[in-house]
């Protein structure tokens, strides 16, 4: 819920249809949430563990770009006339901005627009700001999640210890 709402947000602050959030660890991409809320007759929305063997192989132009140099991106021309864009023939421009906790990359927040000259500097600003606020809401997801596993992990251990307790009190 939380990458949705992180990747719908950026949508409508930019008025764009199509966007995803690649999330890292160890400095490599392992899940992607694509969204494409402009899609008739329903929106698509897709995750995608990039670490599966039957991953699909996606385009990752810029995306790439802004891992690698943890800096953000905005195609300045049209985007099918940028030398680091590899998408598809409807987007005219894509920006990307990186999600940083620290030096560590958690990951990169990418948003495409049909429109030529969609974004500019002021965008990539904004779009940093909300990025720093999306990092600490992926942290806190994590560490819940990571809350839930031990919280199982240790009702089964009691359980566990429970049952121990009465086969050692049946003897």
């Amino acid at each position: 819920k939380v990458m949705k709402a992180i990747v719908i947000h950026a949508l409508k602050l930019t008025s764009s249809d199509e966007g995803d959030l690649d999330l890292y660890e160890g400095g490599k991409a392992v899940k992607t949430y694509y969204f494409n809320v402009g899609a008739k007759p329903t929106p698509i929305v897709e995750e995608i563990d990039l670490t599966a063997e039957d991953a699909p192989s996606l385009p990752r132009g810029i995306i790439e770009y802004v891992a690698a140099t943890r800096t953000s991106y905005w195609t300045k021309v049209d985007a099918q006339d940028d030398t680091l864009y590899a998408g598809n023939a409807t987007t005219h421009s894509e920006i990307a901005v990186p999600l940083l906790d620290g030096d560590e990359l958690i990951g990169v927040l990418n948003i495409d627009n049909l429109k030529r000259d969609a974004f500019a500097e002021n965008d990539a600003e904004f779009l940093e700001l909300f990025a720093a606020e999306a990092v600490i809401a992926i942290q806190n997801a994590r560490s819940y999640a990571r809350a839930e596993r031990d919280l199982a992990r240790f009702r089964a251990l009691l359980e566990t210890g429970h049952k121990l307790a009465e086969i050692n009190e049946s003897k």
